[in-house]
């Protein structure tokens, strides 16, 4: 049993199922997935969703369109997300909601189409949370340059609140951090890996079931053994909220 008392919450974050990767094992994940990966997941919002952000209008208007967006609803989206992400107690740097209640307002102002969006909330077991501050931290300031602010993750976990209750627990997924959250163990396809070394394998829902089993794979991906991306590989708890 998961006792959400022993984690720290690393925010909330809207977002939606996607198809499985073909580079996804489909004997061990399912064909619709959810991942805090970079690499895989999309959200809303994102740093395409606040105006000073550069980019490509094109591919803005095109991850608006994946949550229902129009693009003639896209500036006015935009201008309210740069206000809220102005407010430093509300959203964080680049897709963090700070509260299960402003993740819950947004979806409903808006996101049309609902039947495929969820809110996740993000956990991290108390043990990892000094680990994680001392990594993730804003760098020293540099003499000439302006200040490096924290991330969203950053912010949210030094605040050391637990989730909301309410919420079904998904499992866990191993993922890097550096800087942002960003490859998951699935980008190399080390389900695979881990299925033929240590016989652990996804839940339905494509995260692993037990947090012992997910310590054992962060420790086994975070070895010389295994060359996968740069980063601390930590196991996130992954809860989903209607």
């Amino acid at each position: 049993m998961k006792k959400l008392e022993e984690y720290v919450s690393a925010g909330y974050y809207i977002t939606k199922f996607v198809g499985r990767p073909a580079y996804v094992s489909k004997e061990l994940m399912p064909d619709k997935m959810i991942s805090l990966s970079t690499c895989i997941g999309k959200y809303f919002p994102n740093d395409w969703a606040i105006e000073w952000v550069k980019g490509d209008e094109k591919n803005k208007l095109k991850s608006a369109e994946d949550f229902g967006i129009s693009a003639e609803k896209f500036k006015e989206v935009s201008k309210s997300i740069t206000n809220l992400f102005d407010e430093k107690d509300k959203f964080g740097w680049p897709n963090v909601c700070f509260t299960l209640k402003i993740a819950k307002e947004l979806v409903r102002q808006y996101i049309p189409d609902q039947s495929d969006v969820v809110i996740i909330g993000v956990g991290l077991h108390k043990s990892y949370v000094d680990e994680f501050c001392e990594t993730a931290k804003p760098p020293p300031q540099q003499e000439g340059y302006a200040p490096v602010g924290p991330n969203g993750m950053y912010a949210i976990i030094k605040q050391k609140k637990h989730l909301e209750k309410g919420g079904e627990i998904l499992g866990f997924e191993p993922l890097a951090y550096y800087y942002l959250l960003s490859c998951s163990w699935l980008c190399n396809r080390l389900e695979e890996g881990v299925k033929k070394k240590f016989n652990i394998s996804p839940n339905r829902h494509g995260f692993i079931e037990f947090f012992s089993d997910a310590q054992r794979i962060v420790e086994y991906i975070s070895s010389d053994e295994v060359k996968a991306e740069p980063g601390l590989w930590l196991p996130w708890l992954i809860v989903k909220y209607n």
